[in-house]
């Protein structure tokens, strides 16, 4: 996954977000989840002099379902559909330029796979590396 955050105010940014997740079930069993998200991120750095970030975001937008199985096509098959996130996490600043960044939340979605209707909430973590402009 990646991201982009531009900064409005000092501690008030807009993020967008994109991932993939790829799950599979077997050989012919591969469904990908594309998620692209967008919405604000607070960031409250402890002190002008700190390394740490906490910051905090709620993201809105989409996910989409890819079907690519050959085994199970007949139960669902692709779908788009409506999906939010909330994250938590901190960067950690390593020089002025590069930082590190951990972040966790939970993210839910709900779409129309026809013949069904599918919905997928999951607790996700990840870590990044942090290019400040």
């Amino acid at each position: 996954g990646g991201g982009v955050n531009v900064r409005v105010y000092r501690q008030i940014g807009v993020v967008g977000d994109f991932s993939v997740y790829t799950g599979t079930g077997g050989v012919g069993n591969i469904t990908p989840l594309f998620d692209y998200l967008i919405g604000p991120r607070v960031s409250l750095p402890f002190s002008r002099s700190s390394r740490l970030t906490p910051f905090v975001d709620f993201l809105v937008g989409g996910q989409t379902l890819h079907n690519g199985s050959v085994q199970h096509s007949y139960y669902f098959g692709n779908g788009n559909g409506f999906a939010l996130a909330g994250d938590g996490g901190v960067d950690i600043r390593l020089t002025r330029h590069f930082a590190l960044r951990g972040q966790a939340g939970f993210l839910h979605s709900n779409f129309a796979t026809p013949p069904t209707t599918t919905s997928n909430n999951r607790w996700r973590a990840a870590t990044y590396f942090v290019y400040r402009f």
